[in-house]
């Protein structure tokens, strides 16, 4: 099993995961899976995280988010203002404010489970 969450370590990454918590809840990536199919099994966890970095313009944030399910199932006018909050944070974040470009950094979580 292998998840990519945007890495919340990251100050502006955590002011955004902040904002968005409400909507996105029971969206997230979920350890209780993992430790369900390795009981189940009765398999060994390992684990192994690695990191990547994109490089997008503020806008390929916001678009990003847009496509998720819970914001696709907004009507019209909420989706708007939840987008439009995710546009001001990232012009008003001191780690994204006026740039062109902005790091977004993902942490990738690959579960192998090994029957016992």
């Amino acid at each position: 099993m292998i998840w990519n969450t945007r890495d919340d370590r990251v100050p502006w990454v955590a002011a955004l995961e902040e904002l968005i918590a409400d909507e996105s809840r029971g969206h997230e990536a979920d350890q209780g899976v993992v430790d369900r199919f390795a009981r189940e099994l009765a398999a060994d966890v390992q684990l192994t995280e690695s990191g990547t970095v994109q490089r997008v313009p503020p806008e390929d944030v916001v678009g990003g988010i847009a496509t998720r399910s819970y914001v696709a199932v907004m009507d019209d006018a909420r989706r708007e203002q939840f987008l439009g909050e995710v546009r001001r944070l990232l012009a008003d974040h001191p780690g994204t404010r006026g740039r062109p470009e902005v790091e977004l950094p993902y942490r990738t979580h690959a579960y192998r489970l090994t029957p016992r």
